[in-house]
């Protein structure tokens, strides 16, 4: 291992700090609990779709580190993008060949650590020989994290998913004002209505370019571009083949592509077979990549239980609309655009199931306490009377308090139906209680 390289990628040896370029001076929210989880020893792993901001988050972690007083010595961050010949030797040039003291707690970041060989026998060895050690890890991809790291890390790592962005981040980010719910709804939309106009244009944004950081401002071919080469490309032409046995990884971004401007669809292995001229096995095969690789979301069709919806039919969306957009050459259709609401929605509130039977649809079933409720997204100003109808059948089906549906611009109480416009009810992430208290006060 180089020392010489070592030192580029750990300027605070020298310096003390790091630099702005490096660490961004606007953190993402969930900063804050991976500051907290620096105190326990058990391994950080960071896991997320690429370009969500998890090498970043490491270096604020870092920053935050040196401004509490840890020697800059004590912290090494090494990217697996840089080959090395194994994890021992790369901790034993830091160790050895590395000038000044280091006493106490040594904190090593190693980032995109799937890329190593046998990575997780690895990590739980310097884990286990040195308690003084504490790891931090980061992934764009969840099979060698969740498979590979929980069995040989069992009970000594803390898995944290990076997500996109979701509403309120994408306001923070893009400079504009973040409504603060005020506890109780109805005042929560009387202040959203003063509001209105502007978050309705600011959510157009956030679905189309808001998934991501770097995204935000971009314009046609430059987001079409940046999409396609920063993320779409890295992913499907690179990641996966590497670290599979892929022959033909353009299929994967046809495929990739169908999902992106059909979001939503239900999945039939047989009829995708068909198109692309693979096997059944190969497309449940590159899904299933791609879903591990964080680009593609797969929902479940919810059959009375969490644990027995899984192995029923299923739909996929992008991991973010804003995917749409790398396979777009103008702007959505007013169609497209309804449905990349949904993926936005479902998404940015970590939705995964539907609910399914004949022609009567849920778009998301949430947990709720003991029992789970029923949302609808309709990007219209008026849901139509059938749609409330199913929701409350849903209702009354499942036991469920009351249900949901998301419109542009409906605030409006059905009997055990509520209406909500979509922006109000992403700046509220999606909180339930405030509906239920809401409700039972009428």
């Amino acid at each position: 291992m180089d020392l010489e390289v070592l030192s580029e990628m750990n300027p605070w040896w020298e310096s003390g700090s790091v630099p702005l370029s490096l660490r961004r001076e606007s953190p993402r929210e969930v900063l804050d609990k991976l500051l907290e989880l620096l105190k326990p020893r058990q391994i950080i792993s960071l896991v997320g779709l690429r370009r969500t901001g998890k090498t970043t988050l490491m270096y604020q972690m870092i920053d935050y580190l040196l401004k509490e007083g840890t020697p800059p010595r004590n912290i090494l961050y090494f990217s697996f993008d840089e080959r090395v010949e194994s994890i021992r030797d790369l901790i034993k040039t830091y160790m050895r060949s590395l000038p000044g003291v280091k006493k106490g707690r040594v904190y090593l970041f190693l980032d995109e650590i799937q890329k190593h060989p046998d990575w997780a026998n690895r990590v739980k060895l310097l884990y286990d020989l040195h308690p003084d050690y504490k790891i931090i890890l980061s992934g764009s991809a969840s099979l060698e994290i969740a498979r590979s790291g929980g069995e040989s890390l069992a009970g000594r790592i803390i898995p944290i998913r990076i997500g996109v962005l979701d509403f309120t981040e994408f306001l923070h980010f893009s400079g504009r004002e973040v409504p603060i719910p005020t506890g109780d709804l109805e005042q929560t939309y009387a202040e959203y209505v003063v509001r209105e106009d502007k978050l309705n244009e600011s959510f157009k944004d956030a679905v189309v370019k808001g998934g991501f950081i770097e995204t935000i401002g971009m314009e046609g071919e430059l987001l079409k571009y940046f999409l396609n080469a920063s993320i779409v490309d890295n992913v499907v032409m690179k990641d996966i083949p590497e670290r599979y046995s892929i022959s033909n990884p353009a299929a994967l971004k046809e495929i990739l592509r169908l999902i992106c401007t059909h979001p939503g669809m239900l999945l039939s292995y047989e009829n995708l077979a068909d198109i692309f001229h693979v096997t059944r096995q190969t497309i449940s095969k590159y899904i299933y990549y791609m879903a591990d690789s964080f680009i593609l979301s797969l929902k479940y069709n919810y059959s009375g239980s969490f644990a027995g919806s899984v192995r029923r039919l299923k739909r996929a969306y992008p991991a973010h609309p804003t995917l749409t957009s790398a396979f777009l050459s103008s702007d959505p259709p007013p169609q497209l655009f309804g449905r990349m609401v949904e993926n936005y929605v479902l998404e940015t509130l970590g939705y995964s199931y539907f609910f399914r039977r004949g022609s009567k649809e849920i778009d998301a079933v949430v947990r709720y306490g003991e029992g789970v409720i029923p949302v609808v997204v309709k990007y219209t100003s008026e849901p139509h009377r059938r749609d409330v109808g199913v929701v409350e059948r849903f209702v009354e089906r499942f036991g469920s308090p009351f249900g949901v549906i998301l419109t542009r611009d409906s605030f409006a109480r059905q009997g055990r139906v509520m209406l909500l416009p979509i922006p109000l009810f992403l700046t509220l992430r999606g909180d339930l209680k405030l509906i239920e208290s809401y409700m039972e006060k009428r």
